[in-house]
């Protein structure tokens, strides 16, 4: 669990973005030699894995900052847990996905927020490559993209694309309106994406128990960093 820290390190004007975008992009969080340890990491892993907080020491850094996870407190406005450090890659010729929300369940209502992400990109994002689109402000429209568009894949009037460079993070709202789109290059395109939620908010999907750690990893992390996750010894 976390709760907020004294000092937030977010801005007014990073809040009000947050606010009325739904996203919040901070370029240059992990610098070139982490990439490179991360890369390393990430290529014994050859698709999706939702549970990266258990694979290397590499990838704390994505649940660790302290801007980050402030931002995240700002979104849902109440004690938070992990809903897993998730691999997303994006394969050359692949990635094109309708509009979606993250947060899985009925929409809510504006401002009452459960569920908030964070877009690391660990390579460059570009719209060559099939980085992500967005339509800023939906998380406020209380309504599904499926509800809206006859057909969530096709473009939408008011999407932009999150391009940037690798290293930077993306804290963006769990109800806004996102999806991957084509990859048109030879070269994966790879993004780690840490999912959070109000902590009386149960996610399990897809047969994984989402945010779940080991003993190894609680022991790697200590008590105040495990908090943030769900700890089962099991797996």
């Amino acid at each position: 669990m976390y709760s907020q820290e004294p000092t937030t390190d977010i801005s007014f004007t990073e809040k009000e973005t947050l606010d009325r975008d739904g996203f919040l992009i901070l370029p240059n969080l992990i610098d070139s030699p982490q990439i490179g340890r991360i890369c390393k990491e990430l290529s014994h892993i050859q698709d999706y894995e939702p549970n990266l907080q258990n694979q290397s020491c590499q990838f704390d850094i994505c649940f660790m900052h302290h801007k980050i996870m402030n931002g995240v407190f700002h979104v849902v406005k109440k004690d938070f847990i992990s809903a897993g450090l998730h691999f997303r890659p994006n394969n050359a010729g692949e990635g094109l996905s309708a509009l979606h929300i993250a947060y899985g369940g009925a929409p809510r209502k504006p401002g009452d927020y459960v569920a908030c992400s964070v877009l690391w990109m660990i390579s460059d994002f570009t719209q060559e490559n099939g980085c992500t689109r967005a339509v800023p402000g939906s998380h406020r429209w209380g309504r599904s993209p499926s509800e809206v568009m006859r057909d969530p894949t096709q473009p939408n009037p008011h999407e932009i694309f999150w391009e940037g460079k690798a290293g930077t993070a993306v804290i963006f709202n769990g109800h806004l309106w996102h999806s991957t789109t084509v990859n048109h290059t030879n070269n994966k395109r790879l993004a780690i994406v840490a999912y959070w939620r109000r902590q009386e908010i149960s996610i399990v999907e897809r047969g994984f128990n989402w945010g779940v750690i080991n003993q190894d990893t609680a022991h790697r992390l200590g008590p105040h960093t495990s908090r943030l996750f769900q700890n089962r010894g099991d797996i």
